[in-house]
C-alpha cells in the first residue's frame, strides 16, 4: 500500500527536475517581444526545445506543485513556496504557445479537485474553500499576466486565432489526419501491431505518390516562372 507520506515524496520527486528545466527556460529565453512573431508554437521561449514536449513537463508541474498546494502545505511558508512555483510553471508553459500539455494538466487538476471535494468531511471543505479561492486567483492573475506579456498573443492562440484575429480552419493543425493513419494501422492489425515507429514508415508509403505528385507540380511552376 502506497502511504500518503510516500505519494507526497514521490510528487517532490517528480517535481523538482522540472523546477531545474524551468530555470533553464529563464536563462535560455530571450526577451518576448523579439520572438513573438505569430500565434504558433514557440521553439525561442521553449528553449530551443519542442514547444509540445516542454508544455507538456512544465503541464506536469503545474499539475505537481498545484496539488501540492493543496495537500502538502501545512504552514503559510509552504503554501506560498508551492504557490509561487506553480504559477510560475504555469507561466511558463503557457508562453510556449502549446496547448495540448497545459490543458491536459488543467483537466487533471479540476478532476482531482472535484473528487477530493466530495470525498472530505465537511469541516475540512470549509479549508478547501480557501484553497480553491487562491487556486482560482493564482490561475487568473497567471493569465492575465501572460496575457499582457505576450501582448494578448496567447488569448488568440487559446481562441485559435492567427496574430490577425482571423479563426484558423483547422483547429488541430493536421493531426486528425495522422490520428486517422494510426487508428486505421491499429485496425488493420490490432494483434501485433506495425511494430515500434512503424506508423511514420507506412504514412510515408502511403503518401510517396502525393508528395511526389508535388514536387512534380513545384518543379514545372518554377520552370514556367523562370521562363516568363
Amino acid at each position: 500500500k502506497v502511504s500518503f507520506k510516500q505519494i507526497n515524496e514521490l510528487l517532490l520527486l517528480v517535481g523538482l527536475p522540472i523546477i531545474s528545466c524551468s530555470i533553464y527556460l529563464y536563462l535560455y529565453t530571450p526577451e518576448l517581444k523579439d520572438v513573438l512573431l505569430g500565434t504558433g508554437s514557440n521553439f525561442a521561449t521553449s528553449g530551443g526545445f519542442g514547444p509540445n514536449q516542454v508544455a507538456t513537463i512544465l503541464g506536469m508541474g503545474m499539475f505537481v506543485f498545484f496539488s501540492r498546494l493543496i495537500f502538502f502545505s501545512p504552514n503559510p511558508l509552504l503554501f506560498v513556496v508551492n504557490a509561487a512555483v506553480a504559477v510560475e510553471l504555469s507561466y511558463r508553459g503557457l508562453i510556449t504557445f502549446s496547448r495540448g500539455g497545459i490543458v491536459t494538466s488543467l483537466l487533471m487538476l479540476i478532476v482531482l479537485v472535484l473528487v477530493t471535494y466530495f470525498k472530505i468531511n465537511p469541516k475540512a471543505r470549509i479549508k478547501m474553500n480557501y484553497i480553491l479561492l487562491a487556486l482560482v486567483f493564482g490561475i487568473v492573475g497567471t493569465w492575465v499576466f501572460s496575457s499582457s506579456q505576450t501582448n494578448g498573443l496567447i488569448n488568440k492562440r487559446y481562441a485559435n486565432q492567427d496574430i490577425n484575429g482571423r479563426v484558423k480552419q483547422d483547429r488541430f493543425t493536421g493531426r486528425e489526419e495522422l490520428a486517422k493513419d494510426e487508428i486505421s494501422a491499429f485496425l488493420a492489425q490490432p494483434i501485433f501491431g506495425l511494430g515500434v515507429g512503424k506508423i511514420a514508415e507506412n504514412r510515408q508509403k502511403k503518401t510517396f505518390g502525393l508528395e511526389l505528385i508535388a514536387l512534380l507540380a513545384a518543379q514545372i511552376d518554377a520552370d514556367l516562372t523562370m521562363n516568363t
